[in-house]
């Protein structure tokens, strides 16, 4: 980390996406930087005044891995795991393999030789009992964690679901301990499953990489697609694969890519 000798007046970042699920990384390992207050964040995220993303993310050293990762969801709140922003960071990176630390825990990440990076994101929790909200037309969502909280929803058409509306009304029930992200899926035939994503901290947004996970977990542990690996995750932004291991690990793969590099400044 850069020792503080001044007060910076920029703030240097990447932008990166992974199927139109947009960061601003910020590396802190080589430049001075400021508390990244919510105000900051969010002016970071305004897709008029600012970069614009759905998230920030923060790059500093780790003594258990090759960085640590902190997420700031665009609202400004954090968000304890990304599997997008899991693939950006290993993108950035540009190593062959890696560990990157989060507080959802250490997850290893390699980049293929087609540049798709898989990742290791680690064992799900999945509640084995659907819960009834009574919204309708909604049935009764599955509960799954990847880190963070997720709320899945099965429906015969999640096209002609109304996202906007039905998104936050599951996000904001009193149901719910922690505010979770929602998925919409519906099966489809080879092994395909189609997710729309209402996303915390976000809203709409055209892909979530914990989200895919979570619906291909839901879908084999409550019989919505056969059991076995892998399932393709079909986004508004593009497909993800998902496999769900012997041993437990949910195994993501996917794009992750550069958009530009830039300065953003700071108020003094």
């Amino acid at each position: 980390m850069v020792e503080p000798s001044e007060t910076p007046v920029t703030l240097q970042f990447t932008k990166m996406q992974g199927l139109g699920n947009d960061f601003v990384i910020i590396d802190e390992r080589d430049q001075i930087i400021p508390i990244l207050t919510p105000h900051l964040i969010q002016a970071l995220a305004d897709r008029r005044k600012g970069v614009g993303c759905d998230q920030v993310i923060m790059l500093s050293p780790s003594s258990n891995a090759d960085v640590y990762m902190t997420i700031y969801n665009a609202d400004g709140g954090q968000s304890q795991a990304c599997g997008n922003g899991t693939r950006c960071v290993a993108a950035y990176l540009n190593q062959t393999d890696c560990l990157i630390e989060t507080q959802a825990g250490i997850l290893q990440a390699w980049l293929r030789p087609d540049n798709k990076i898989v990742v290791n994101m680690g064992v799900p929790q999945v509640n084995p009992e659907p819960v009834e909200l009574h919204l309708e037309p909604l049935p009764p969502i599955i509960e799954v964690n990847m880190g963070n909280n997720h709320a899945v929803a099965f429906v015969d058409d999640v096209d002609k679901i109304d996202l906007e509306t039905l998104g936050p009304q599951v996000q904001n029930h009193s149901h719910f301990a922690e505010v979770p992200n929602v998925e919409f899926a519906s099966p489809l035939k080879n092994r395909k499953v189609r997710m729309r994503v209402w996303e915390r901290g976000v809203g709409i947004t055209p892909a979530c990489g914990t989200g895919a996970c979570a619906v291909a977990v839901a879908a084999m542990a409550h019989g919505f697609t056969p059991k076995g690996s892998p399932i393709e995750v079909v986004l508004d932004g593009g497909s993800l694969l998902v496999s769900w291991d012997s041993d437990g690990s949910v195994i993501q793969t996917g794009p992750a890519m550069k958009s530009f590099r830039g300065e953003f400044p700071l108020e003094l």
